[in-house]
């Protein structure tokens, strides 16, 4: 088997789930076959593998990055390069390509390749610039068929190894003991744990919370990092304060405690055209799959596929407003055997396919087979 160098902004201790993604796949790669190559953080941690860290600074980041990968290859021989990410990154990355000949695939999560559309059709001219990198990979991974179909738009596939590598869950997130118990308690809680942006959809969960409240016992709770003030502000205008709880970051066993502790988790993302952001997978219904929670999203972006829409959770439209929302969390509330259901369908599907263990060796059986292709 060949050394693979990750080349990325996104790595532990970075949050996020691209970040998380990558932490995954390194942690179930075979000893010696990866290092990583990443930004420097104040806060460093010892990751179990090779880690190089560079500051960055300016246009001279791209000299950064190639020097940086020259010098890691004389203390870790790297035979292929995983570009993690593709705007800034792919240029050092096919530097390094034309001076060593060293392969490189390109990864794609769906908020980058939006981006490249739009910088494209701003200055068609970086389309010189970024057809050759294209060009010249070995293959591409996407995170879900939906960014796959967006890369297609920008830069066609045809003839090109393209891998779709959902996102998969940390380990801890498997074969759970003391799963969700949904609808057994007299309160029903709803959850979300997400980033506090806009294009989450918390706002509308909001909303629509304050539509069942005079119907069912419902509660929110709402766990992840951001400004908290624009949902507080939302919160006392529409009188639910003592129904909605922002809860900041929180981690470790406390987290596992407040899904266990819940009845369905909604996540109704947007689509943020604005700052070009949307849901490339959703790994966060996995997350809550994997305690038995049924969950609620959205067609957005790739979400279609981490959530199968009566199978492990329901979906409203794309363009959907506080009363779909409404309308859809009193469904399962009122249909609590066929949501408990769909919890269980989740759960044995998140243990089925989406270990890191499994999706590790996907990437490299690609990587392999892509490799050996290009070398005859």
């Amino acid at each position: 088997m060949r050394r693979y160098l990750l080349v990325t902004y996104d790595f532990p201790p970075s949050f996020g789930g691209i970040a998380a993604y990558y932490k995954g796949l390194v942690d179930h790669f075979p000893d010696g076959k990866i290092a990583v190559f990443t930004v420097r953080r104040e806060r460093e941690v010892d990751l179990g593998v090779p880690t190089f860290r560079v500051w960055e600074r300016g246009i001279s980041r791209y000299y950064t990055w190639y020097d940086g990968m020259k010098e890691i290859h004389n203390q870790f021989p790297f035979d292929v390069i995983l570009c993690g990410n593709f705007s800034v990154l792919s240029y050092p990355v096919f530097l390094f390509h034309k001076s060593f000949g060293v392969p490189y695939f390109l990864f794609f999560h769906g908020n980058d390749i939006l981006r490249v559309h739009r910088n494209l059709k701003l200055n068609p001219l970086k389309r010189l610039m970024l057809f050759p990198i294209f060009k010249c990979t070995a293959g591409v991974v996407a995170n879900s068929q939906f960014t796959c179909r967006l890369v297609d738009r920008v830069f066609p596939l045809r003839r090109k190894n393209t891998l779709v590598l959902h996102p998969g869950v940390a380990d801890e997130f498997l074969g759970i003991r003391g799963r969700a118990a949904p609808f057994s308690r007299g309160t029903i809680t709803l959850l979300t744990v997400a980033r506090l942006a806009w294009r989450k959809g918390i706002h509308i969960v909001v909303k629509a919370l304050s539509l069942l409240s005079g119907d069912f016992p419902v509660r929110y709770e709402v766990v992840g990092r951001g400004n908290k003030a624009p949902l507080e502000e939302l919160i006392r205008r529409i009188g639910m304060e003592g129904r909605v709880t922002l809860r900041g970051f929180v981690g470790g066993e406390e987290l596992m405690d407040i899904y266990r502790n819940a009845d369905i988790f909604v996540m109704p993302s947007l689509y943020d055209g604005a700052r070009c952001e949307v849901e490339g997978f959703g790994i966060a219904f996995l997350e809550a799959n994997a305690f038995a929670l049924p969950v609620l999203g959205s067609r957005t972006g790739g979400i279609p596929e981490a959530v199968l829409d009566g199978v492990t959770g329901r979906l409203v439209p794309q363009d959907f407003t506080e009363e779909d929302v409404a309308d859809v969390l009193r469904w399962m509330i009122e249909h609590r055997d066929e949501s408990i259901e769909m919890g269980m369908h989740g759960y044995e599907r998140v243990n089925r396919d989406f270990s890191y263990t499994k999706k590790a060796s996907e990437l490299i059986a690609f990587a392999e087979d892509a490799v050996e292709c290009m070398a005859k």
